[in-house]
C-alpha cells in the first residue's frame, strides 16, 4: 500500500490537505494547502499544482458549480460600531417601534436593534437605499449576522434581501424569518409570499435545530437569476474539526440550511426584480409583547470573474450633463439642484395579478465624478460656489435631465435651507482664473431621494456649470 508522506513538515493549522501520486516513487504525497481565515481555499495556478484531494472541507462552488476563484465584489458593507448611518437606509418605524444601538454597561456594543413596542400595530423596518445589482451569469450574495428575540404569535421578524413598493411592502425577497413562533426561510415574488419553508422541512444536510437563534448567527443567502437559478440559504457552523493529535483544521464550515431548486420547475421567474436591498423587519400583527432583531454587520455584492469587464463597477454608466448657463442673481441662489428620485413610474403584475401601485422604488445610486465651473463675467467679483448634500429645498420644478439613461432630475429655481444639509466643498472662481475642474472623490453619492445643491454667491454674474455623473447599478 502506498505510503502517506507529509511534505515539508507542514503545520496543520489553517491548512487543509490535498494528495497526489508522485510518479517517481509511486507514493501518495500529502501536500498542505492554505485556507484563509474565512475558511476559503487559497488557489495558486501553476503547472505542478497537485490535484485537490478529498481532504478539502471548505472549497466553495458557485450556484453554477464553478470553483469560486473570482473576487467577491461587495456593493455595500456596513457595521454599527459608530452608530447607525441613517442616510443609507429607508425606514418605516411606527407605533412605538424603535431603531437603536444596543448598550453594554452604558457603552455601544455594535449591535443595531429593531424593536417593536406593546402596540399591536408596532413596526420597525429598514431597507438599504443602495441595492445589490444582479450580474447575469454570476452569483450574488448577502452575508451578515442576525439574532432573534423569543418569538411571539401574531408577529414577524425578518432578515435578508428584498425590494419594496411605494407602501414599503415586500415585492420580491429571499429572507430568514419568523412567522409567529415558526422559523423558516421564504421567497416573495411580485408582492406575494410564494414560499415559506419551516425549519422542519429544510432540505440541507445540517440539523438546524441545534442553532440558537437568540444568539448572533452568521448567515448568507446566495442566488443567481437567469429567471430560475437556485436560491441557497447558508449558516456558518463554527465547530472546529481536529486532527488525531488535537490540531485545528479550518475555522468551521458553511452549511446549507435550504436550497430552493427552482430551475426547471416553473415557467415563471423566481422574482420580478433581482436587484434587492438588505432588509430587516420586526412587526406586531396583533401581538402586544415587544420583539426585537439584532444585527451587527452585513455586506452584499456579486462574485466577479477574472476579467475586468465582469467587475460590477463596469456595469455602471458614465454620462456628462451638458453645460447649463444660469444668471447667478442674488447672493446664495441655487445654480442647480440635482435629485435622484425616490419613485419611478411602473405598473407590475405577477401571475395575472396587478400589483396595486403606480410607482416603484428607485434602486439606482448616482455619484458625482467631476464638475466644471466657468464664471462668464459681468463683474470682477469672485464667484463662490458651495456644494451641499441633502439640504432642505422648497418650491421649484424638477425636470428629468434627459441625457442618456440618466435617472437624475434638475431644478434651477428652487429655494433652499441648510437645515439637515452637509456642505462638502467650497470653490472660488474669479475672472482671471475662470474655470475649475475637480474630482469629488466619493463624497457625493446620491441615494434615492437625495439632493445635490450647487449654491452660488455672486451678484450679476453668469455661471456655466457642467457635471460628470456615474450611475451605480
Amino acid at each position: 500500500m502506498p505510503r502517506q508522506i507529509l511534505k515539508d513538515g507542514a503545520d496543520y493549522k489553517n491548512q487543509i490537505l490535498g494528495s497526489y501520486e508522485n510518479p517517481a516513487t509511486g507514493d501518495y504525497e500529502v501536500s498542505p494547502i492554505e485556507i484563509n481565515r474565512d475558511g476559503h481555499l487559497i488557489v495558486q495556478s501553476s503547472s505542478d499544482t497537485p490535484s485537490l484531494g478529498t481532504g478539502l472541507q471548505n472549497v466553495r462552488t458557485s450556484i453554477f458549480s464553478d470553483l469560486i476563484i473570482g473576487t467577491r465584489k461587495p456593493t455595500l458593507q456596513m457595521n454599527y460600531s459608530h452608530g447607525i448611518p441613517l442616510e443609507y437606509f429607508n425606514t418605516n418605524i411606527l407605533n412605538g417601534g424603535t431603531l437603536s444601538i444596543e448598550q453594554t454597561s452604558g457603552e455601544p456594543n455594535g449591535n443595531m436593534i429593531l424593536s417593536t413596542s406593546s402596540n399591536p400595530a408596532s413596526i420597525c423596518q429598514i431597507a438599504t437605499r443602495r441595492t445589490l445589482r444582479y450580474m447575469m451569469g454570476h452569483e450574488s450574495y448577502l452575508g451578515g449576522t442576525a439574532a432573534f428575540s423569543i418569538p411571539q404569535p401574531d408577529s414577524e421578524m425578518m432578515f435578508g434581501l428584498a425590494n419594496l413598493d411605494e407602501a414599503e411592502e415586500i415585492v420580491n425577497g429571499f429572507l430568514f424569518e419568523y412567522q409567529g413562533i415558526e422559523f423558516g426561510v421564504s421567497r416573495y415574488t411580485g408582492g406575494i409570499r410564494t414560499e415559506f419553508i419551516p425549519r422542519a422541512d429544510f432540505n440541507g444536510d445540517f440539523d438546524s435545530s441545534v442553532i440558537d437563534l437568540n444568539m448572533l448567527s452568521i448567515v448568507q443567502i446566495t442566488f443567481a437569476y437567469y429567471g430560475v437559478a437556485p436560491i441557497i440559504f447558508w449558516y456558518f457552523d463554527g465547530e472546529h474539526e481536529l486532527t488525531t493529535d488535537g490540531k485545528i483544521i479550518g475555522v468551521g464550515k458553511w452549511r446549507i440550511l435550504h436550497q430552493i431548486k427552482y430551475a426547471g420547475t416553473s415557467d415563471k421567474p423566481h422574482s420580478t426584480n433581482p436587484n434587492m436591498s438588505m432588509f430587516a423587519r420586526t412587526k406586531n400583527k396583533g401581538n402586544v409583547t415587544p420583539i426585537s432583531l439584532k444585527t451587527a454587520s452585513f455586506e452584499f455584492g456579486n462574485v466577479s470573474g477574472a476579467s475586468s469587464d465582469l467587475d460590477a463597477s463596469a456595469r455602471s454608466q458614465n454620462y456628462i450633463i451638458p453645460p447649463k448657463t444660469i444668471n447667478g442673481g442674488a447672493t446664495g441662489q441655487i445654480i442647480a439642484a440635482f435629485r435622484s428620485p425616490f419613485n419611478v413610474n411602473m405598473i407590475s403584475s405577477y401571475d395575472g395579478i396587478t400589483i396595486g401601485y403606480d410607482n416603484f422604488l428607485n434602486t439606482i445610486t448616482s455619484k458625482l465624478m467631476k464638475l466644471s465651473l466657468i464664471n462668464d463675467g459681468g463683474s470682477t467679483l469672485t464667484v463662490e460656489l458651495w456644494l451641499v448634500k441633502n439640504s432642505a429645498i422648497t418650491g421649484g420644478t424638477f425636470v428629468p435631465v434627459l441625457h442618456g439613461d440618466s435617472i437624475l432630475s434638475i431644478s434651477t429655481n428652487a429655494t433652499y435651507s441648510l437645515v439637515g444639509g452637509r456642505r462638502l466643498d467650497i470653490f472660488l472662481v474669479d475672472r482671471t482664473a475662470s474655470e475649475i475642474f475637480t474630482f469629488i472623490n466619493d463624497q457625493m453619492l446620491l441615494n434615492p431621494d437625495y439632493t445635490a445643491l450647487f449654491i452660488g454667491f455672486a451678484t450679476h454674474n453668469t455661471v456655466t456649470l457642467a457635471n460628470k455623473w456615474k450611475e451605480l447599478f
